[in-house]
């Protein structure tokens, strides 16, 4: 468990149920020291509650930022080529957050022969 600083924000690093947590407090030391001592008051007296963030990535924005980075970073006839397999993934993805599970894509996706995988279990 620590206080470290890492640009001009302090963080705080910690354990919960064995899972490490890092914050982002602000600009103050004192502030993210306190910050730390709350947190592990709030875990030795069983307060904490934790609850992740979760962010919902589509694929299709996800597909959009990649091309364009693909043409900004890669040779034109790669960023081309990617642009043509995202394009074909977004027939089956494109409405689907990234986090979903794996069983949907190995479900999803064709095999060369243009049958569709077996379904799994």
């Amino acid at each position: 468990m620590g206080v470290y600083l890492r640009g001009k924000t302090w963080y705080i690093d910690y354990y919960y149920k064995g899972k490490r947590l890092r914050e982002a407090v602000g600009p103050n030391k004192k502030t993210a020291q306190k910050a730390l001592e709350i947190r592990k008051a709030e875990i030795t007296q069983g307060k904490f509650n934790f609850a992740p963030i979760k962010h919902k990535v589509l694929f299709s924005d996800f597909a959009e930022e990649f091309i364009a980075w693909a043409y900004e970073h890669r040779k034109r006839t790669g960023a081309r080529r990617y642009e043509s397999s995202l394009n074909e993934l977004l027939k089956f993805f494109g409405d689907k957050s990234l986090s979903q599970s794996s069983r949907f894509i190995l479900k999803s996706i064709r095999k060369r022969d243009g049958s569709m995988c077996p379904a799994l279990p």
